[in-house]
């Protein structure tokens, strides 16, 4: 069975290569995140995405937005 194109966006990237980067930017790679959490120490969010069969990604976000940090599982 070939994997969907989601699951195939999400092999190939880097998650160090998106900091400094938008949310928009990353959804638009992405898609949809499987959960997004507010930092309220930060104003910024924790954005994850853990899909079965994909690699699992968390990132977080700055309060302007941007990603600050990236990691992968």
């Amino acid at each position: 069975m070939a994997p969907n194109s989601e699951e195939t966006r999400a092999q190939a990237i880097r998650p160090h290569e998106w900091v400094g980067k938008t949310l928009p930017e990353l959804t638009a790679r992405l898609g949809q995140p499987t959960s997004v959490q507010p930092l309220l120490e930060t104003t910024g969010q924790l954005v994850i995405y853990a899909r079965p069969g994909a690699p699992h990604y968390v990132f977080e976000t700055g309060s302007n937005g941007k990603i600050v940090s990236a990691s992968a599982d």
